[in-house]
């Protein structure tokens, strides 16, 4: 046989190629480092009127990065006082050019880049002397007896300053009708000794502030012009009326001759209306949501809600409820949404109306959730090694998605082993590493923002390419099992090590200590757990270096080291014998062996085994009377392997090749296999298995009478008779003579049992060839009933016999080339 050498090792990519595309991809896809703001500090001393510069310094950081700025929260934009400016790719500095008591606030820059952001906060204090929260400094109150006034003597300042209030250059003494709550102070049950004058002071550290109220006891309180209020020549114009504009208006007119007066009574009607005409709420997934519509406008009014085009009731949803309360100068409105969901997120309208008009307010609610799944996961790049991965964000949950996490895992072979990595939230393509080679794996996307983490995406499956076994084959060992043989067995590497899947292995052999090199016997891979090979046509009595190295379809791995095995001398040793099948049944195999020189001085050993695998049973024939023997007891409808080895007792010969023999099915397994199925196939269904035996049968007549017909007919002479068939082989007539002038039979090769018709057919066939090979038949008279027996008898040897150097030894180069 041939020596079959491995496959050279598959050529990778262009390295051109693959050394520029692994740059592109390490220049977009390896992390890099968030930004790191440093401390912001600012002086303790900060006076009123003096200049500010905060700067927000980015000590570590991928670049490029970008800078914000937030004042209590809120976006901060520049303004003729306030001013940002960017000093380079690192820094950022806030410039308030005149600082002032509307600067005292909570500042945070936040620095972001693509792989993360960081924020740092400070607050802006400074020395204040005290100004009054009011407006005017010289404040008069109108009260009326048995009602309530406020004076307001509130005040602001860095130190906070010290409010007092006096009354009539006397401090006031607080009582339960008097309450000053951080210089508010509140009069109730107004008494006409609280008329009079009251002082506010207001000082600290850096000032002192005094300022005037005047409270007035059940007089009139002139009118104020102003934007709204108009007196041109005695007429009195009020415009955008209010409803603190109801009331009565006392027109007093006078000269040097008398003085005159008229009261005028106003009244109005209130539409109904909103003060704000839009709101933004916010709410989180599975918590009972507000909102509020107040409404203002005479009575009755009335507030209707609706979401979209569809109006809002108990009706709607058991989600919903409504809660309304009048007030004197309207209806407050509250619509409850309890366990709230995405799809509540919408756009909100709030009606109202009465006698007088209408208005709407529009309410937008915002329901934060958790990130819909990314959407379209796909592998598009694979390596041996590495992926490239490829997804589109989702539904956001209505809050910024903060990052993504790939997940994956082997998909089979070893235990569930979750792998995760972290991806920044603006990435969507990223390369997945250290994966093996030829594994397949399962990978989904998951989305995270404040709210939690989304559903992961839909799976995706893929298998990364193979490279070379980077293990040997383990326990590799071989033992002589003739002069000629060598049996060598061995296990598969370690999974992990198979970089994919092992589609066979090389058996390499050389003598020892020889110069040339090794020959290779292919083995294709089984699922056995120890895997066999027997080694033929070896030279006897040698010592053999025996190596095994795994192979898959991106080449082949290590070699094994080596195993030293002598083979035997075997100058007395038994020939090889040559094995034949002679009947099968569903519970036995009979077989059948010749040798060269004779054999029924040897003793003989049967090796079997189901060919999925298993060890070898051996059944010992000593002092052999007949060349045949019977497997029973072996299982219907099973491949078996089968070899014999011949022993003379001191030393025991090379072995036959293996036959692989199938069993027959038995009855019973036929029967459970329709049972299984749950309907008989149309071969054993009786209604039309009888007429189509009976049609067969009635042309099967024809045909023989009119052949009879035609052979009288021609009145033809006794035709060579029909060859009887051979119970095994392949029922063909012997087409070699052995050199030594021994006729030897083919070998079964799992003939199946052939139908009357094909029998019919097959022996036509071989008495045609019978008379062109020119095969002598001669017929032997029988017994008293003059019936003749056909027997063959020696047919001239009219072809050339084969030259005995070409003839080759069958058992020299039998299957045991291929997988065992």
């Amino acid at each position: 046989m041939a020596a079959v050498f491995p496959p050279q090792k598959m050529s990778p990519p262009t390295s051109l190629f693959l050394a520029l595309f692994v740059s592109i991809i390490s220049s977009t896809c390896d992390a890099g480092d968030i930004p790191h703001i440093g401390p912001i500090k600012i002086s303790d001393d900060l006076v009123e009127g003096q200049r500010l510069m905060i700067v927000c310094a980015v000590l570590r950081g991928t670049p490029p990065i970008s800078f914000s700025w937030r004042k209590d929260s809120a976006l901060l934009v520049g303004s003729p006082d306030v001013k940002i400016i960017h000093l380079d790719e690192f820094q950022e500095q806030l410039q308030i050019s005149r600082l002032s008591s509307a600067h005292i606030a909570n500042y945070t820059c936040q620095a972001k880049n693509a792989f993360g952001s960081d924020h740092m906060s400070v607050r802006i204090v400074m020395k204040l002397k005290p100004q009054w929260i009011s407006s005017n400094n010289s404040d008069a109150v109108y009260g009326i007896e048995d009602k309530g006034v406020r004076i307001d003597c509130r005040a602001l300042g860095h130190p906070t300053p010290t409010v007092t209030i006096l009354k009539d250059n006397l401090p006031i003494i607080v009582s339960s009708r008097l309450r000053n709550t951080d210089g508010l102070l509140e009069i109730t049950n107004l008494k006409l000794g609280d008329k009079g004058s009251y002082m506010c002071e207001a000082s600290n550290t850096i000032g002192r502030i005094i300022k005037t109220v005047k409270v007035y006891l059940n007089d009139k309180r002139p009118v104020d012009p102003s934007s709204r209020l108009r007196i041109i020549d005695g007429f009195l114009e009020i415009s955008d009326l209010k409803t603190e504009d109801k009331g009565d208006y006392i027109c007093e007119a006078s000269n040097v001759i008398g003085q005159l007066t008229k009261t005028v009574k106003v009244h109005f009607n209130v539409p109904a209306r909103f003060k704000e005409k839009t709101a933004v709420v916010t709410s989180r997934r599975s918590e009972t949501t507000r909102l509020k519509c107040y409404a203002l406008g005479d009575h009755p009014i009335s507030i209707v809600w609706s979401k979209g085009n569809v109006k809002l009731d108990k009706r709607t949803s058991s989600r919903y409820q409504i809660v309304e309360s009048i007030t004197t100068d309207g209806m407050n409105s509250e619509l409850l949404i309890r366990e709230t969901d995405r799809t509540d997120s919408a756009l909100y309208s709030c009606n109202t109306e009465n006698k007088f008009g209408s208005d709407e307010r529009k309410v937008k609610l915002i329901v934060k959730d958790v990130p819909g799944p990314p959407q379209d996961v796909k592998v598009r790049d694979i390596w041996s090694r590495s992926v490239s991965v490829h997804w589109t964000p989702s539904y956001d949950g209505n809050s910024p998605i903060t990052k993504h996490i790939v997940q994956y895992w082997k998909e089979h072979g070893v235990s569930y082993r979750l792998q995760e990595m972290v991806i920044p939230w603006a990435q969507q393509v990223t390369l997945v590493r250290d994966l093996q080679p030829g594994t397949q794996y399962v990978l989904s996307v998951t989305a995270e923002n404040n709210m939690g983490k989304s559903e992961p995406s839909r799976t995706v499956t893929f298998t990364t390419n193979e490279e070379e076994p980077e293990a040997p084959p383990l326990d590799v060992n071989a033992i002589t099992q003739g002069p000629t043989t060598v049996l060598v067995s061995w296990k598969a590497p370690q999974k992990d090590a198979w970089n994919g899947d092992i589609e066979g292995y090389y058996i390499g052999f050389k003598p020892k200590n020889s110069d040339g090199s090794a020959s290779y016997r292919r083995v294709d891979q089984t699922n056995n757990i120890t895997h066999e090979f027997i080694l033929q046509g070896l030279n006897k009595g040698t010592e053999y270096e025996i190596t095994v190295k795994a192979y898959n379809r991106a080449g082949t791995g290590p070699t094994s080291p080596e195993r030293l095995v002598m083979t035997r001398p075997g100058e007395d040793s038994p020939d090889i014998p040559r094995l034949f099948v002679d009947a099968v049944t569903a519970e036995s195999i009979k077989v059948h062996w010749q040798l060269r020189t004779g054999g029924l001085k040897f003793n003989y050993t049967v090796h079997h085994r189901q060919a999925d695998g298993g060890a070898w049973l051996e059944s010992i024939i000593v002092n052999a009377t007949s060349n045949s023997f019977t497997l029973e007891g072996l299982r219907s409808g099973t491949t078996y392997e089968i070899f014999l080895t011949a022993s003379n007792g001191i030393l025991r010969g090379d072995p036959s090749q293996i036959l692989k023999v199938q069993t027959l099915r038995s009855p019973d397994m036929l029967v459970e296999m329709f049972e299984t199925d749950g309907e008989l196939p149309l071969y054993f269904n009786m209604y039309l298995i009888v007429p189509a035996a009976a049609l067969a049968l009635a042309i099967i007549v024809i045909v023989v009478s009119s052949y009879i017909c035609c052979r009288q007919m021609k009145n033809v002479q006794q035709p060579l008779p029909q060859q009887e068939l051979a119970l095994y082989g392949t029922v063909m007539p012997q087409r070699c003579v052995d050199a030594a002038g021994n006729e030897f039979t083919l070998a079964y090769g799992t003939v199946q049992t052939q139908s009357d018709s094909a029998a019919v057919q097959l022996q036509a066939q071989a008495a045609q060839m019978q008379a062109t090979t020119a095969a002598t038949l001669v017929q032997t008279t029988g017994n008293t009933n003059n019936t003749g027996t056909w027997s063959r008898k020696e047919a001239p040897k009219n072809r050339p016999l084969p030259i005995p150097t070409e003839v080759t030894d069958k058992a020299t180069g039998h299957f045991y080339d291929s997988a065992q």
